[in-house]
């Protein structure tokens, strides 16, 4: 296992080694620079890391294949920058993730993407360990806007609710 030398990164590393001892397996773990876990070790399928506690994935837009096709297919899997962690290569999978990437149609794509979720769940690959909290402004004076992508609020773009007493086009 190799995590990263930050504070949290040790932690994170202590308690999934923990977590494998727990049930008998013994892990072997290496702390090093962040840039290093990276391009020699977690990002490297050569260097045959079987663990890497601290490397993840946000999606990039509100689709389930900036999620799915660069960490579980097969096609993905790089000898550097490599993040398809698991390197995941099922031909059933991968032709699923094809298939999936085709289809334009909103719901049918989204009914694609869940059956290739489900296929990639079946095979345990990876273990999701840490769910971000993001935090939400709340008021009846805050106009929230939630960012398609992320799910999460879109600070640029929070205002505060104009005032009733506010006649239009005033800065009140």
């Amino acid at each position: 296992m190799v995590t990263d030398t930050t504070g949290v990164g040790r932690r994170t590393g202590e308690v999934v080694r923990r977590a494998f001892a727990a049930v008998g397996i013994e892990v072997k773990s290496r702390a090093v620079a962040r840039d290093v876990m990276y391009s020699r070790f977690c990002n490297r399928p050569a260097a045959e890391v079987a663990v890497c506690p601290n490397v993840g994935w946000v999606r990039q837009l509100d689709d389930a294949q900036t999620v799915l096709e660069q960490t579980f297919s097969g096609a993905a899997i790089l000898s550097s920058n490599n993040s398809n962690w698991p390197q995941l290569d099922v031909p059933s999978i991968n032709r699923a993730i094809a298939a999936a990437g085709r289809i334009s149609a909103p719901a049918a794509r989204a009914r694609a993407w869940g059956r290739v979720d489900r296929m990639i769940t079946a095979q345990a690959p990876a273990i999701p360990i840490i769910w971000g909290e993001i935090p939400f402004i709340s008021s009846a004076d805050v106009v929230n806007v939630i960012g398609a992508a992320t799910g999460a609020p879109s600070l640029p773009m929070i205002s505060l609710r104009p005032s009733d007493d506010c006649p239009p086009g005033s800065d009140c």
